[in-house]
């Protein structure tokens, strides 16, 4: 079938534009080329007489309008009209022998046939084209997936040093005062409050090693749970991007018309596929890895809550301790202060005797010599 188009009565004929289907065109060229069991529409389209260039339209949009515009025009049985200016004509078949007719019963289904590989050509027409940008797109998009880990990977690197600094340094500063106001209070005490002043130390250390632990395990918790959400993301992008470039594989091994070609773009599309498999394969690796690390920071955080209770409860028997210490301590003075008045009232006494033992030594005196006179 053959396309021709018919101007309006005062056009010139030599501006007709002649497209041939599968068959032979008015000059006797071959219109179509089989391409795997399909056959391709080619346009040709002569010049007209005053030198100017025919306007090119996309083939999808002249595509639509043909479908929307199709009527039949004349009364003339082997012509109808596709859209204006387009004249479908049926030419003679090989042999001699007519290749059909366009009556009521027929010209349907031709037509439909046409519009239906029109419509084909026109879909692989863009998938043509669309490969060939994908596949230039390709080579830019492996440098970037190669480039995108480190880069984003950098600043979480540089700020968990700085958060647990952070929280370490406060907590250091609050238990060292905590330490300096235990200390001055414990030099005070009595020398078997040593063992638990040494105990609250061990354990004051151990709840700084602790927190400065936590506070690291929690910075690369974040850091592994961004991370986590940031290679779901890309997995599922390269998952997609390896789906399409496999049914683009597969459109276009269906397409391969130009032989030399396709196999390059086949080869090309397959390494890319192939690194691809390697990346995403990588990508689910450091994934194990980093639930590993997760389900290990929640073994470190289930530990510290029973090292949390644990220092509680020392430190509850700690507040007890010094309680009981405090009441000692009253009851010291209170003792010491007895001693005192108890010493103080001996030493009056002693002092009473001495004066009655002095008394009585001068009165033997006197009396010795009131003896010794008579």
């Amino acid at each position: 079938i053959s396309l021709q188009t018919e101007s309006d009565e005062n056009s010139h004929p030599s501006n007709a534009e002649v497209c041939s289907f599968g068959g032979q065109s008015r000059n006797g060229s071959k219109g179509g080329k089989p391409l795997n069991g399909r056959t391709i529409l080619q346009r040709t389209c002569s010049p007209s007489s005053t030198g100017h260039h025919q306007q090119h339209h996309h083939p999808q949009h002249d595509l639509h309008k043909d479908v929307a515009e199709v009527r039949a025009v004349g009364r003339q049985p082997g012509q109808h009209r596709v859209r204006p200016g387009l004249l479908l004509r049926e030419p003679p078949g090989e042999g001699g022998k007519p290749f059909g007719t366009f009556n009521p019963g027929s010209g349907g289904h031709l037509l439909q046939g046409l519009l239906l590989l029109l419509f084909q050509f026109a879909e692989k027409f863009a998938e043509f084209k669309e490969a060939a940008r994908l596949a230039k797109e390709k080579s830019q998009e492996k440098t970037e997936l190669t480039s995108t880990p480190s880069q984003e990977s950098a600043p979480a690197d540089l700020q968990s040093p700085l958060t647990s600094e952070s929280v370490n340094g406060t907590a250091a500063d609050r238990l060292a005062a905590d330490a300096d106001t235990r200390t001055e209070s414990s030099q005070n005490a009595l020398p078997f409050s040593h063992s638990s002043s040494s105990i609250n130390k061990h354990w004051e250390a151990e709840l700084a090693a602790l927190k400065g632990n936590n506070a690291k395990l929690t910075a690369a918790l974040l850091e592994s749970t961004a991370n986590v959400k940031q290679w779901k993301q890309q997995l599922a992008a390269y998952q997609e991007e390896a789906e399409r470039l496999h049914k683009r594989v597969t459109e276009l091994e269906c397409v391969s018309g130009q032989t030399t070609v396709i196999k390059t773009q086949k080869t090309e599309l397959n390494r890319t596929i192939e690194e691809l498999e390697a990346a995403l394969r990588a990508k689910e690796e450091e994934l194990e890895r980093l639930k590993a690390e997760v389900e290990s920071a929640n073994e470190f955080k289930f530990q510290k809550d029973s090292l949390l209770q644990k220092l509680e409860d020392t430190e509850a028997r700690n507040r007890t301790l010094e309680a009981q210490l405090s009441d000692l301590e009253q009851r010291l003075e209170g003792i010491q202060l007895e001693r005192e008045t108890y010493r103080k009232n001996l030493r009056s006494l002693l002092e009473l005797l001495d004066g009655k033992i002095f008394e009585l030594t001068e009165l033997r005196d006197t009396l010795v010599k009131l003896i010794e006179g008579s």
